[in-house]
Formats: structure tokens, sequence, C-alpha cells
């Protein structure tokens, strides 16, 4: 496209590295290994997926460079810790912003319909997730009596908090609580997003759409889940459905892909091994079964990237399914994760520009 010669133009990373060229294009993992022989040979640094420069570790690439050409490129800049104030005072201020709403009014997007899926635990894992959340309740009182009684010991040692004051002071018996809690509460969230009625109704959606003659990724974040969904669907629907985790290797998933654009596979089933960097066939629909993300939008901005990418009168279909009825964690941000995805693609907006659409049709 820039008509670049070849030679001119290095790659450092997946077993190459070829530093010196006038060009390098590298990966964010190997420039962190290579950031001060980069930082002294290249007068522009173009960050793609920029919301990454503000990682733990990636930072230090931005933090090495010494040139003051810096260009971040990012469809999602807010990070979950909101470190992009990071990622400014780095790179610079914001130049230039579009919407969602806005690119798909120019062409460059198809518009989206996301509709929330609530779904209740069946009546097992129900009871399973309460006696978890009645063990937390239980930690969660001990380390109130354990505030309590180290409150007069905290402000004497002149802190405000007894939190930072047990913290600090590494109080084995709040160490050992607060472990106990986190066990706890990663325990509830996996019971949340393994809610085996969350199979069920992707199936149900799944199906509907495969009878309608639709492309479909199926994105869920434990591979446990995901060999399950592509087991039932394979067993019905044979070569129509493909499954990529992150053990798929390169050739089977390009072999995947090349057969879901001829339209031989309607289906992949897949882990967050496709949420971004990855250069997946575009799709009509998306169901988003589990995911880590429980509030921000960024996954699920990624993961609806690959339905979006317009064709005449596409409407984009967007499934997120939330386990609701004990009040866990993805019921209580419901409402919040509903607030944030409407900010980015103005839904009312958008539903107007829809309903225009097949008006013309």
């Amino acid at each position: 496209m820039l008509k670049i010669p070849e030679d001119q133009v290095g790659i450092l990373g997946g077993g190459f590295h070829e530093l010196g060229k006038p060009i390098l294009v590298c990966v964010y993992d190997s420039g962190v290994n290579y950031r001060d022989e980069i930082a002294r040979q290249y007068a522009l640094y173009i960050y793609d997926e920029g919301h990454h420069v503000g990682a733990k570790t990636f930072k230090e690439i931005a933090w090495s460079c010494l040139t003051p050409y810096r260009m971040v490129l990012s469809a999602t800049i807010e990070r979950d810790d909101a470190n992009e104030e990071m990622i400014y005072k780095m790179t610079g201020d914001k130049v230039y912003e579009i919407t969602f709403y806005e690119l798909v009014k120019a062409g460059y997007l198809a518009p989206v319909r996301v509709e929330f899926i609530e779904v209740e635990f069946p009546e097992d894992e129900r009871k399973k997730y309460e006696k978890l959340d009645e063990e937390l309740t239980k930690v969660r009182e001990e380390i109130r009596k354990l505030y309590t009684r180290y409150s007069l010991e905290a402000m004497e040692e002149g802190y405000t908090s007894i939190g930072d004051y047990l913290r600090k002071t590494k109080n084995p018996e709040y160490t050992e609580l607060n472990r106990r809690a986190t066990s706890l509460r990663s325990r509830m969230r996996v019971l949340e997003q393994a809610n085996s009625n969350k199979v069920l109704r992707a199936l149900e959606l799944t199906e509907k759409h495969l009878a309608e003659g639709n492309r479909i990724f199926v994105f869920t974040n434990l591979e446990k889940q995901a060999n399950k969904i592509y087991s039932k669907l394979r067993a019905k629907y044979g070569e129509k459905v493909g499954l990529v985790i992150g053990k798929t290797s390169t050739e089977e998933r390009d072999r995947l892909f090349k057969l879901f654009k001829e339209g031989k596979i309607q289906c992949i089933v897949t882990t967050t091994v496709l949420d971004e960097g990855i250069d997946a066939p575009t799709s009509d629909v998306a169901i988003v079964v589990s995911s880590r993300a429980i509030r921000h939008p960024r996954q699920f901005v990624q993961r609806i990237g690959r339905v979006v990418r317009p064709l005449p009168g596409k409407v984009a279909k967007i499934y997120i399914l939330r386990t609701v009825g004990v009040n866990g964690a993805e019921e209580r941000t419901l409402e919040g994760l509903k607030e944030e995805l409407d900010r980015v693609y103005e839904f009312t907006k958008m539903e107007k520009l829809i309903e225009n659409m097949e008006r013309e049709k």
C-alpha cells in the first residue's frame, strides 16, 4: 500500500529479529525486551492497539522512547485500571476521535443491535453459589471483627485506614482472611461465567441463527465451556462448526478462518484468542457467553469488532449473556455495563438508523 521496499521493513517478534532497518514492526512483548535499542534508532513510534501502552510492563516502551513523534491508535483507549491518563502523559493528548455511530453513519462499520440475555442458575449450581456466598459472609464478618480489634492500635500508629495498617504490618490473620475472601470471590465468579444454563441459551441462539444462514462467533472466557458448546454443536451440525482456543495451532486456525470466509463453516466457538490482533473474518452474529470483563466495555468492544465490518444492508446482532438471580457480580454490574456500552454505541440513535435502513429496503 505504501510502496515501501520489503528490505526496508524489519520485524521484531514471532521468531524475527530485524532491528536496524528503517522501519520496524514489533509486538509489545519484544519491544519491551529491546526498548533501549529501539529508543536510539527510530524517530516515529506508532502504537497500534494503543491501550496496551498503559500496561504495567508495556509502558516501559513509551518511557524509554526518545523521539517527540508518537502516535497512538486505539478503538478502546479507556482501560479498566484508568491508566489511559498515563498514556496521554507519555504520548500526548488526544488529537482526533470519532464515535462508533458516526463511523456507522458514514458506512465504515455495520450498525449493531445488542441484546442482554439474563440467565438464572440451575438449582444445583445456585446452591453451590449460595454456599460460597455464605462462607464469604462469614469471612467478611471475621475481617470486621479484626478491624474493631485493631482500630485503636492503628489510630495510635497514625493510620486513618485500619486495612492499610493491617496490610503494612503484614498481620497474619488479616492476610489469611484476605486470601480466603479472594479465593471465594474467584470461585463464585467462575460459577457465574460457567453457568450451564448459559450454555443451553447459547446453543438455542446459535441454532436459530444457523437456520437463518448467519455466520456466528460464540465467545467464552472458559476453555472447558468452549469445548462443551463446540461438542454439542459439532454433534448436530458437523463440519459447519469450528473451534479456536489457545492451543489451536496457527495452521489450523488459518484453515478454519479460510473455511469460515468461504461459508463452508458457519460458526466458530472461541475463547479470548480473538479479542484483538487477529485477522479474523467478519460474521453477522456474536454471542458472548462469558467474559472476564464485568463492567468496562473494552473486551466487549474488541469482540463486537468481529461482526461490524460493513456489507450492504447488514445489521450485526450481539448477544451478551449474564447470570442473574443471586445478586452476583454479573447481576450487580449489569446496569453499569448497559450504560457503558450505550455510551459507546449510542443505542437509541443506532436503532433509528437501523429502522431507516429497513424502511429503505
